[in-house]
């Protein structure tokens, strides 16, 4: 299994989730969603860290010192394959909140970028 860990300090299930979360794909000239599940959890998991990057900015790549915090237990059931109605629903409603805070979050950063002009009107009377 292989984790990302180019958007910074992050915990094991941020990483994984996004290996796992829905995304749209074009197939045959449609959108479709997409999202990947475990079947059969193997008896050891092997977690490959990604720390090389590339910067398209800078035509090159580099090395990320993010962190990457693991707990001592890593449940996998989010993550598994299964036909129970609640659990699927549950899926469903997280990845509609990641989208809503993905939003969210963009909007904080253009606000925060643009600069903030305050005009002082006084009034005497």
């Amino acid at each position: 299994m292989l984790v990302d860990v180019a958007e910074g300090d992050r915990d094991i299930y941020s990483a994984l989730d996004s290996s796992f979360d829905i995304e749209q794909v074009d197939l045959e000239g449609r959108e479709a969603k997409r999202f990947l599940s475990i079947s059969h959890l193997p008896p050891i998991l092997q977690i490959q860290v990604q720390r090389v990057q590339y910067d398209r900015a800078k035509a090159s790549a580099y090395k990320s010192n993010s962190h990457l915090k693991f707990q001592d237990t890593i449940y996998l059931d989010r993550y598994m394959e299964t036909d129970e109605p609640d659990l699927k629903a549950k899926r469903e409603e997280s990845w509609v909140w990641k989208e809503e805070l993905k939003v969210l979050e963009q909007r904080l950063a253009e606000l925060t970028k643009t600069p903030v002009r305050i005009s002082w009107l006084i009034l005497l009377g």
